[in-house]
Formats: C-alpha cells, sequence, structure tokens
C-alpha cells in the first residue's frame, strides 16, 4: 500500500493539479492588499497538492457511516473538524471539505439520509455547521440554508451555532426533509424547567419541502427544546400514508400526518419497580421518556415495524438498594406498548465490581453522584437560579463546579463505600449506559447497542454488544484489553477470538490495554457505530483514537485507520484526526524526522516520512510533545520536551528528555527551576517546567557540552532557558526582556550562531521580536518591527522572516501579518497583512520561495465581516519572495496550520502540522527537481 501512495502523490502532484486548474481560475494576489481577508474569489493555486502523510485517527470520531447502497463507501467526520470519505473499504480516505471554503464546513456531521428512490440523494446535518446536501452519494456537498426557519428558533441569538442532531428524507419525495435540532454529541444538561432538564441548543424539528430553499417548523406537540435523537419515516406499501417515528430526549412520538401534528407514545412513562432479583417485570410501557437513540426494522412486503429505543440508564435508591433502570425497550405495535430488551445485559453486581482496581466501584459511584448533582444543580453545584439564562454558557459553569464537587464527593463517597457496595450489590445487578442502537437490515432479533462511554458516565466492560434473539441474550463484540481472558466472563463473549481486535500502535495505551490503575478491561466505550445496509457482516465502530472495522459481522476487527510497515512503522490511511505541532529534518541526515502531536507524543522517521516510528513512550494516557530536535552531528541523539497529563496512572507533568537511541528510549531529565532530576517510569511531575515549544541547540558548541536553548510561552515562567552541559541543567535568561514575557520561538541566525532571536507573544505588555548577540546573556527588542505580537522565526542567509499578530475575539491587530528583512533587522517590510500568521517558512534551496499560514476564523467570528480574522485562512504561497501570493490549500482537510517545514534535502517538497487533521507532505511543482546538492 506504501508503493500505491507514492505512485497516487506523484501522479496527483504531477498531472492532477492541471485537472484542478480548469474548474476555478487561481488568483494572485498582493499580500497586502486588504481585500484578501474579504474576498471570495480566492481559490487554490495547482502549484502545489497536499496529501496527508500522518499515522491515522486519534482523538475521538463521533460518526461513521456505510453508505445505504455501497458497503466500500464511507463516510467519517472526526471531533477536530476533518471529514473524510473513502470509496474502497476504509482502505483510503480523502477530505470532504472544500479547502478553499472557511465556513460552513462539512464537519461535525451528526447524521445522515438519503433519498430510497435515489441514493445520489442526501442529506447531512451537524452538530455546528447546519445542512449539506448531496447528489452523487456523498462524494461531494453543498450547504443548505435554513435562514427562512431561523426567527422562530430561540437559538439564533448566536447564529454561528446550527446544532442540528437527525435528519431522515421522505421515501417518496426527496424534497421533503425532516431536520431534528439540539446537539448531536453530547448530552450535556444544565437546567430545569417544567421538571425536565435541557441541554444547551435544542429546539424541534422543522422541515422542508422544496428540497432545502425554505424551512418551516414541525414541532406541534413535541416537548419544546427536547434534543430530536432520531428520525425514521416508513415505506408505506399504500402511497402516501407514512408514519414518522421520533426518538427525542424527553419522549418517543408518532405522527402520521407528514409531521403536522406529534402524538407521545406511550402517553406517560412510569417507573418500573425491580425485582431482588435485578430483573425488570414485564411492562407495556417504558420506564420514563428519556431516549438516546432509536432502531427500526421494517418488513418490506407488510409494513410491518420493530421499533427499539435506548433510554439513558437512571439510578434509583429503593430502601436498602439501587435500583438501575433504561437500557434497551422494543415496541411492535408502533410504539403503543414496550417490552424490556436487556435480558443479561443486566450484569451481576458482583461480577462488575469484582476487581482489584478501584476503577469499576469509581464508575458507578461516578453514575450516581452525576444524577445526584443534574437533579439539582442549582444546590449541589451551589449556582444561583437567576444565574441559569438559556443564551449563556450555563451548562460550562454547572461542570466546573461539577468537577470540584465530584473530586469532594469521591472522597466522601470511598468513605461511605461499603454501605455503597452492599445497596448495589443488594439489588443483584447493574445496567450500564447505553447511547448507539442498530438493527438488522433484514433480521429484527439481531440487534447491536453501544455503550455511552463518556456521554453517559457508564462503567466497565466497555464496547458494542450483540444479541440474535430479539434481546434475551447478549454478547460483547468488541474485545481489546486482557479482562476479558477472565473466565467468569467467558458466558458474555461471542464466538472468535477471546481478544478479537487487532490494534495498530494504540495497543500500548492505557485506556486500551488496561492495568492497575484503569480496569482491567480498558476504556473501550464506542464514539460511534454502523452496520453497512448493504453488507450486514461490514460493522464499523470507533473507540479511543481510532476506526475499527469488522467484515464477519463483528467475529473479529481490524484497524481501519492504519497499516504496519516493519516491525514497528505505520502509515496512516488518509483520515488523520491528530492535533500536530511541527516536523523536525535532521539538518546533515536525509530522511531523518521527528514529528510532534498531542495525545500521540513524539513520532519519528528514518526514511523521509515513509513510514512512522512510534518512540518509546510511557506507561501514560495522554502524552504531548510539543518540540524536538536532533543533534547537529548524531541523528541518534534527540532531544525532546514532552507533557504527559495526569490520568489514570495518577503521573503527570513537563519534561525535557534526552535520547541517545533515536528516541526509541530516553536518558534524559525532567527539568525544574533550579536544575534537573532523573526522569523515571514513576514519572515525578515538575510544572514548574512548563510547556516547551522550541529547542535550538547551537551547532558550534562542543558535543558533550551542547548549548541548549528553550522557550515557553506561558507568561508565569518568562525567559530563556539556557543549558551548557547537553540539557543536564538549565538557568534562564531574561535580562533585558523584562518580566512576564511569553517566549513562543526561538531561531539561531543563520549566519552567526552568537546570535538568537526570540519571538514574544503579546500579553499586559506588547511583546515583538527580541535578540540577542551574546549567546542568551543578554536581550533586546527590535524597535524596527511594528510588530507586537511576534509567533515565528525563519531566519535564512542573508534574509529574516517573522510572522505574528493576535487575531483574537473582538479585535484585530493592525500590525499583523508576515515581515522581511535582509539587513539582519535594521528595516523591515511588511510582505503579508493579516490580524495574524501562524507560521511562515522558506527553503534554503529556493529563499524566494515563501509560505505562511493564516489564522482560520473561529466559527464564532464567521458569520460577522467585523470582527472575523479572515474569510480565507490557510496556506499562502509566493515565489517572488513576498510580492505576490496565491492560496495553496489543495488536497488539506483543514485550515488550521500550525506550522510549515521545508524539506532541507528536497527541493520542492514541503510539509506542515494541522491542528486536527495530521501532518500533510506537499510537492512545489515549480521549484520540485532531484536531491540536495544534484
Amino acid at each position: 500500500m506504501n508503493d500505491i501512495r507514492r505512485v497516487i502523490f506523484a501522479l496527483l502532484c504531477t498531472c492532477l493539479g492541471v485537472g484542478l486548474s480548469a474548474l476555478a481560475a487561481q488568483v494572485t494576489i498582493s499580500g497586502d492588499d486588504p481585500s484578501i481577508h474579504t474576498r471570495d474569489d480566492l481559490v487554490s493555486t495547482d502549484e502545489v497538492l497536499w496529501r496527508q502523510n500522518s499515522i491515522g485517527q486519534g482523538g475521538s470520531c463521533f460518526f461513521v457511516r456505510v453508505h445505504p447502497e455501497d458497503p466500500e463507501r464511507v463516510v467519517e467526520s472526526n471531533d477536530m473538524g476533518g471529514t473524510y470519505v473513502s470509496t474502497d473499504g476504509s482502505k483510503t480516505f480523502e477530505p470532504l471539505t472544500d479547502t478553499d471554503t472557511a465556513y460552513p464546513r462539512l464537519s461535525f456531521i451528526t447524521d445522515w439520509s438519503f433519498f430510497a428512490g435515489d441514493t445520489n440523494v442526501g442529506y447531512a446535518v451537524t452538530n455546528q455547521n447546519g445542512i449539506f446536501k448531496t447528489e452523487n452519494g456523498g462524494l461531494n456537498w453543498s450547504p443548505v440554508s435554513t435562514e427562512s426557519a431561523e426567527p422562530g428558533l430561540f437559538w439564533t441569538d448566536q447564529p454561528y451555532r446550527r446544532f442540528m442532531s437527525a435528519v431522515a428524507v421522505d421515501p417518496e419525495n426527496p424534497d421533503i426533509v425532516f431536520v431534528g435540532l439540539g446537539t448531536g454529541y453530547w448530552d450535556n444538561m444544565y437546567g430545569s424547567e417544567g421538571g425536565h432538564n435541557f441541554p444547551r441548543y435544542a429546539g424541534g424539528l422543522i422541515h422542508t419541502s422544496d428540497g432545502g430553499k425554505t424551512w418551516t417548523s414541525r414541532s406541534k406537540g413535541l416537548l419544546p427544546k427536547a434534543i430530536v435523537r432520531d428520525i425514521y419515516i416508513t415505506h408505506p406499501a399504500t402511497p402516501g400514508k407514512v408514519i414518522i417515528f421520533l426518538a427525542t430526549s424527553h419522549g418517543f412520538y408518532v405522527s402520521r400526518d407528514r409531521g403536522e401534528t406529534w402524538t407521545k407514545k406511550p402517553a406517560e412513562a412510569r417507573a418500573v419497580v425491580n425485582e431482588i432479583s435485578g430483573k425488570h417485570k414485564a411492562e407495556k410501557t417504558l420506564p420514563h421518556d428519556r431516549c438516546r437513540d432509536m432502531a427500526v426494522w421494517e418488513d418490506p412486503d407488510t409494513g410491518d415495524t420493530v421499533i427499539y429505543v435506548t433510554l439513558e440508564t437512571r439510578v434509583e435508591s429503593v430502601g436498602d438498594r439501587y435500583d438501575f433502570i433504561g437500557g434497551v425497550w422494543r415496541s411492535d405495535d408502533q410504539g403503543e406498548t414496550w417490552r424490556e430488551a436487556n435480558g443479561n445485559l443486566h450484569l451481576p453486581a458482583d461480577l462488575v465490581l469484582k476487581t482489584e482496581s478501584a476503577d469499576a466501584m469509581w464508575h458507578v459511584i461516578r453514575k450516581l453522584t452525576y444524577q445526584e448533582f443534574f437533579s439539582d444543580p442549582t444546590k449541589t453545584a451551589g449556582l444561583e437560579p437567576e444565574t441559569y439564562d438559556e443564551n449563556s454558557s450555563l451548562y460550562s459553569a454547572a461542570y466546573r463546579r461539577w468537577t470540584d464537587y465530584q473530586a469532594k464527593r469521591r472522597k466522601e463517597l470511598y468513605a461511605e463505600k461499603d454501605q455503597i457496595l452492599q445497596k448495589v450489590r443488594n439489588n443483584g445487578t447493574i445496567l450500564q449506559d447505553f447511547f448507539t442502537i442498530e438493527v438488522h437490515p433484514t433480521n429484527p432479533d439481531i440487534l447491536y447497542v453501544a455503550d455511552a462511554g463518556d456521554r453517559g458516565l457508564t462503567f466497565p466492560p466497555h464496547g458494542v454488544w450483540k444479541t440474535e434473539d430479539g434481546g434475551k441474550t447478549w454478547v460483547n463484540i468488541t474485545r481489546g484489553a486482557d479482562g476479558w481472558k477472565n473466565p467468569e466472563w467467558e458466558a458474555y463473549r461471542s464466538e472468535g477470538p477471546v481478544l478479537n481486535i487487532t490494534q495498530s500502535y494504540v495497543k500500548d495505551n492505557l485506556m486500551n490495554k488496561g492495568g492497575i490503575r484503569i480496569s482491567p478491561f480498558g476504556a473501550w466505550d464506542v464514539r460511534t457505530f454502523d452496520i453497512s445496509r448493504s453488507d450486514p457482516n461490514v460493522l464499523y465502530f470507533s473507540s479511543h483514537r481510532v476506526v475499527y472495522k469488522s467484515t464477519d459481522a463483528g467475529r473479529t476487527w481490524i484497524d481501519a485507520t492504519n497499516y504496519p510497515i516493519g516491525e514497528n512503522g505505520w502509515m496512516g490511511v488518509g483520515n488523520s484526526n491528530l492535533t500536530t505541532t511541527e516536523v523536525f529534518f535532521h539538518p546533515e541526515k536525509p530522511g531523518h524526522m521527528l514529528l510532534t502531536q498531542h495525545d500521540e507524543g513524539l513520532w519519528k522517521s528514518v526514511d523521509g516520512g515513509e513510514t512512522f516510528i512510534k518512540t518509546e513512550h510511557f506507561d501514560t494516557t495522554n502524552q504531548a510533545a510539543y518540540a524536538a530536535a536532533f543533534d547537529p552531528d548524531d541523528p541518534e541523539t534527540v532531544y525532546a520536551a514532552m507533557h504527559f497529563s495526569p490520568g489514570y496512572d495518577g503521573t503527570g507533568g513537563h519534561f525535557f528528555l534526552k535520547s541517545s537511541d533515536g528516541a526509541m528510549s530516553w536518558n534524559g531529565v525532567a527539568l525544574d527551576e533550579k536544575g534537573s532530576a532523573q526522569l523515571t517510569k514513576e514519572m515525578v511531575p515538575f510544572p514548574p517546567a512548563g510547556i516547551v515549544t522550541a529547542i535550538v541547540i547551537d551547532p558550534d558548541s562542543p558535543k558533550d557540552a551542547r548549548r541548549i536553548y528553550l522557550c515557553n510561552p506561558d507568561p508565569a515562567l518568562p525567559g530563556v532557558k539556557i543549558s551548557v552541559d547537553a540539557g543536564k541543567s538549565f538557568e534562564t535568561s531574561a535580562k533585558g526582556l523584562g518580566e512576564k514575557r511569553a517566549v513562543n520561538h526561538l531561531a539561531l541566525d543563520a549566519a552567526d550562531s552568537s546570535i538568537i532571536y526570540a519571538a514574544v507573544l503579546r500579553g499586559e505588555e506588547d511583546g515583538g521580536l527580541y535578540v540577542s548577540r551574546d549567546r542568551g546573556e543578554t536581550w533586546s527588542r527590535i524597535e524596527s518591527l511594528p510588530l507586537k505580537s511576534a509567533l515565528r522565526i525563519r531566519s535564512l542567509p542573508g534574509v529574516l522572516y517573522v510572522a505574528g499578530g493576535y487575531g483574537i475575539q473582538g479585535g484585530k491587530d493592525p500590525d499583523g501579518g508576515v515581515y522581511k528583512s535582509t539587513d539582519q533587522g535594521k528595516s523591515w517590510q511588511r510582505i503579508f497583512s493579516a490580524p495574524q500568521v501562524n507560521d511562515v517558512a522558506a527553503p534554503i534551496w529556493a529563499p524566494e520561495l515563501v509560505y505562511c499560514s493564516v489564522r482560520n476564523s473561529l466559527q464564532v467570528l464567521a458569520t460577522d465581516p467585523e470582527r472575523r480574522i479572515s474569510a480565507n485562512p490557510g496556506i499562502y504561497r509566493s515565489s517572488d519572495g513576498g510580492k505576490t501570493w496565491t492560496r495553496a490549500n489543495r488536497g488539506l482537510a483543514m485550515l488550521r496550520v500550525w506550522s510549515i517545514t521545508f524539506n532541507p534535502h528536497i527541493p520542492g517538497e514541503v510539509w506542515c502540522a494541522t491542528s486536527g487533521t495530521g501532518f500533510y507532505k506537499g510537492l512545489d511543482r515549480q521549484f520540485a527537481g532531484g536531491a540536495k546538492g544534484e
């Protein structure tokens, strides 16, 4: 596959650009033309085409769907904003987003639906950006305006927020579409109204009968502001006799007049009383009305339906026991009556709590305290009632209070542990929280449910559960951690290997492998799940950082985001969801690269990015690498700055590390302000070290006493850290920088290593560019540069580039952009004007070739021309030293670009790191040629 990717990439770079240019002519513009950030005709040049070159996934994916008629066509929409399509069964992915459109973009998809008569026609709804339509089966999408409906929607005070949660296309008419409103990803509760808790930005149902030209409300009879979880429109044998089912966060509804009116079924839900055995009595109603998801099976010949819903699992204190009520419920009469379908999903309490780890107990306690908190958040969080205003960010405020409350209650509850254990065990069983539910397309008794994870505060064992007898017996089909090897869980395993998931680089992460501090089952909570309607053996689910695929109905699973190369190498398939920071090349050794990123730490390559090798990762849940550096003479000596988030193992902190074997093991030191300490596997944290964003090594210093510079963009830790003993100890240099100066980047002068430049961010005082001409002993501000907030510096022989600005909500930096000096900073020319430029880069093999990245508009600003940062974010390219520019975003799935790096060894090759879609490699066709020196 690697060879195939190289061939495709070369063909695209040399040929496809010609075809792309025929779609829209590129526009060349002067860098100081203010219209560059407002005009709508700026399309990207075909001189460079970006190809994602990164390990796959990372973060979370809340939407993976298979096209209803093509099991090879898969769309994935990730939580960092990238949306991708695969036409070969997830072997490769391509970005779906329009790379020259800042807003709205097809991102954060929550649901889609296709017309039954022609599945080329479909609609997708998103968690923020509105509605989109496709006419070629999901390969391309265009936005659909909802302006006609917005005056009646309560959230229009914030028009950049268009929360859509569900969509359904009428099976008889592709122009008739229903869209549910509300937050589609999270079930955040913050206030109370009429006895019901409501999340932010819920809001009923809207409808179009003209293909999206106009929209009207269809919420008569619905509880106001309830989230619409799912919509199903029947395929009637008699034309015009459609029935619509609606699952909402506060009830199941039916309409027989195409959504004109809605009737709640059943009219009143009532609590179901548990028997001491823990099994529910048979009832004809739902225990409560809080639906999480719905799945409908319909007989194509008779029109009979079987409806399943998942209900939030609630906990009720009944005398000397806790009752767990909710889960999976079934109706065979269009919602008139219901029966429970949880079967053996009621797990024995003793079995769940039987672990040496405190994890299972803590998850149960967390569920209990969560419900206690949100039953009356005003009381338990200490918030005043009048602060619960639907137009403010109240959930965030409540959640912050809840976090503090949770920590206090954890101590209290552990003191009461024995009493809680007894109350749970008295009930006999524990019921997990389930979110997603899917039914087999031809057999209503084959059903899948996925646990709600941190969306519902459930507990191990996580994963996807399957039944083939309508809910009487269930087995877990996603088993990735050693806890499943325990014999007492054998009855809950499906056929096949005990551990049936083939994992990629994430297999060593605590979240997946489990451990002493985390459940032995790991944290396999499911973010999304789908079944192919045309080939029901094909299943997908996403868990922590990876999407997995099964072609045997869940017996086994493979990683659908990465493929292995060699013993320790990986490459993604084009659907990365990683927040990456920078690419570093060894100055003398072609092919040797270091790549830094959030969550997944430090990676390396020794073949120019054809293979990514996982470096030594410590036994922590999250690890972020912000900066790295090769020793100038030895590619095996590596320095890295990493941050380990406190997690299930209770460790964390900021560390400066050193390796002598190419980052495969570390003999580094943990940096604090007093000196250093040996880094151990126990991960003793040293928070005063802060987050290091640049490591600069003086190539003229002795190899055994390297002079190393570090910077930290935290005003509480000002100055530049300097080591003269290869990182064993550091001193702070701040003379001339002033107090509370946040230094974001460092660069040695290309001609004189005794000169070093520091990019200082704007804080309480203006920042700018500072210089030291005595190896960091003293600093002075370069007053000739008007930039008040410097972000990045690039020094090449004879030329100096600086990028910066502060594009923030409510204001723009009039001096932001890219500046160029050809006299070591005595004078400057602004060659590109923008409120904020994240980075600027130029290669040593073509100093006149300049790239820069403009900060993307925040969505909060995107619809307000007076406040948005730029209507045209992303990468810009100049081939004449900054006189003229063109956009250069072709192939990018994300316009949030943190850094740009040219390969010093291969003319034409350029890399960028994005905040959410991984790394990209580009080939500048104008300057492409042989290897350096040829």
